[in-house]
């Protein structure tokens, strides 16, 4: 079972890998975590609408687009991982890469494909227009499934999750719970490090 952890950016982390719980053969990884806004339902329903009407989902697109680039926080935090878990972790990294961008790729070389050759279509090219929308709507269809798939099967498995994102602290989320127990007990030695020591209680003085 995994739990979540505040991970404080000024202490260093334990020493126990934060995926498995293995505590031999670590190295602090630097990870890039994000947090981004919760999905707006108004602008999910703009964005349906705009295949009806057709400049509302642009429009929609655009205003998501700068609400989500306003309210992201990014942070690099160093992770310990062990060589099993820190090669998923890339490994799942790069193909959530791969899935934003692997799309648009695919579509500017059909395109190219269909406007600079259009032999290679039926009708001597007639239909190269039709042929670029039906990759236009393929490319659509992939950009809002591959990236689903590949969290749910690489992403999740594979790699700490941020919960929230601020100068002091991280909050992970997926991190395992051998990982969450040695965070929260380096966390009381501090706060027990730095407590004022306690004085003694003070005896009344005697009256001769």
């Amino acid at each position: 079972m995994e739990t979540v952890v505040v991970l404080p950016r000024a202490a260093p982390p334990p020493a126990v890998c934060f995926r498995c719980g293995a505590g031999a053969g670590l190295a602090l990884v630097p990870c890039k975590l994000r947090t981004t806004p919760k999905d707006s339902a108004a602008l999910d329903a703009a964005q349906a609408a705009g295949f009806v009407i057709g400049w509302l989902g642009p429009v929609a697109d655009l205003v998501e687009v700068a609400r989500v680039a306003h309210g992201t926080r990014e942070a690099t935090v160093g992770i310990p991982l062990c060589v099993s878990c820190a090669a998923a972790w890339r490994k799942a990294k790069a193909a959530e890469g791969l899935a934003g961008f692997g799309p648009f790729l695919v579509a500017v070389v059909a395109i190219l494909v269909a406007l600079v050759m259009p032999s290679v279509f039926l009708d001597g090219g007639r239909t190269r227009y039709a042929v670029i929308g039906v990759i236009a709507l393929l490319v659509y269809v992939a950009k809002e499934i591959v990236p689903g798939i590949v969290e749910r099967r690489m992403i999740v498995p594979s790699t700490c999750g941020a919960v929230a994102i601020d100068d002091a602290a991280v909050a992970l989320s997926r991190v395992h719970p051998s990982a969450g127990a040695a965070v929260a007990a380096a966390a009381r030695a501090q706060s027990t490090a730095s407590a004022p020591p306690s004085r003694p209680p003070s005896t009344p003085s005697s009256f001769l």
